[in-house]
């Protein structure tokens, strides 16, 4: 794919990202879904528990991920909208 990488072990990683070699699987029953990294492993299980420990300090919406809560905060800002066209609006 064209990647390069400082250390070994995070090509190794990566590597895993063109196998099927999803080494951390979830032991949900009925799941069994594979993941590259434990944090992907950990996150997904959030999905079941339905635990979101990620919580907006404006709003208090909360969510399973860090990556949601930040595109989430964003919302909150006015900075880089992109207006409607229509002068009605």
């Amino acid at each position: 794919c064209g990647k390069s990488f400082k250390r070994n072990s995070d090509r190794k990683r990566h590597e895993n990202f063109h196998t099927e070699n999803r080494p951390h699987i979830c032991n949900h029953p009925g799941c069994g879904k594979g993941f590259v990294q434990t944090s992907a492993l950990t996150v997904h299980k959030r999905v079941h528990s339905g635990e979101k420990p990620h919580t907006c300090e404006k709003c208090t919406k909360a969510f399973s991920d860090p990556s949601s809560l930040a595109r989430h905060r964003r919302t909150h800002s006015k900075k880089n909208r992109i207006k409607c066209p229509d002068p009605n609006c």
